[in-house]
């Protein structure tokens, strides 16, 4: 029975023609980060940003500041005073150049709250997963915007 799912599921994905809607192929346009804050969250994020780097096919170009900042919240404390929840919220502005002409400038905010957890091994790793996934919402969300710009 799982096998004619599965086959009626794939039947359906080679007829539809399925393909990414912001894969690199997709997009008119080149990015090229001419400043960021030294960081390594925003290293992160350039490096992400470098697969869209400017190409010979590329229409446009469009040249980023990048200024990001994070807040690690406390959000509540047991009756000893150790957190309990805690947040993490990135602010990222944004400052978008054509041939040296501000075209837009723009402010992306996400919040995340987390529990706290007892190993602090377990709470980095777990900080830098929610970092990690931030940022990728974040960078999706640059991208619409930067196609959606012409």
């Amino acid at each position: 029975m799982k096998k004619y799912y599965l086959f009626i599921i794939l039947l359906l994905f080679t007829q539809c023609d399925y393909k990414p809607i912001y894969s690199k192929n997709n997009q008119n346009f080149g990015i090229k980060i001419i400043e960021f804050n030294e960081n390594r969250s925003n290293k992160i994020l350039a490096t992400r940003l470098e697969n869209y780097s400017y190409e010979k096919n590329n229409i446009f170009l469009y040249e980023l500041k990048l200024l990001t900042s994070e807040k690690k919240l406390i959000l509540s404390k047991d009756t000893k005073g150790d957190p309990l929840l805690l947040g993490l919220k990135i602010n990222l502005k944004i400052e978008v150049y054509e041939k040296d002409k501000l075209i837009t400038k723009k402010e992306y905010n996400e919040q995340f709250n987390y529990q706290n957890l007892s190993k602090k091994f377990e709470l980095n790793s777990y900080e830098s997963e929610i970092r990690s996934n931030i940022y990728n919402k974040m960078i999706s969300k640059i991208l619409i915007d930067l196609t959606n710009l012409k």
